[in-house]
């Protein structure tokens, strides 16, 4: 998690003074978290943001509205427990 924070950290610093899109960092940096923790993949999309991972991803999530998710994540819960 540390090596994901000082690259978001260290992308953020490189375009001080610069308006930036931040949900699209915060969203690579998420993604890149979870893959470090939970599937040892370094992808680093703060610099690849083209990375085939991350695309397919965040596609997914993009097509999921804001009223499907709770769904989505309770019929989940509901299959693991």
């Amino acid at each position: 998690m540390k090596m994901c924070t000082d690259r978001l950290v260290s992308k953020i610093e490189r375009n001080e003074n610069k308006e930036v899109n931040i949900k699209s960092y915060l969203s690579r940096f998420t993604m890149d978290t979870i893959c470090n923790c939970a599937f040892g993949m370094d992808i680093d999309c703060l610099k690849n943001p083209d990375n085939a991972f991350y695309v397919h991803a965040s596609g997914f999530f993009d097509k999921i509205t804001k009223y499907q998710m709770p769904i989505l994540l309770s019929s989940e819960w509901e299959s693991i427990s």
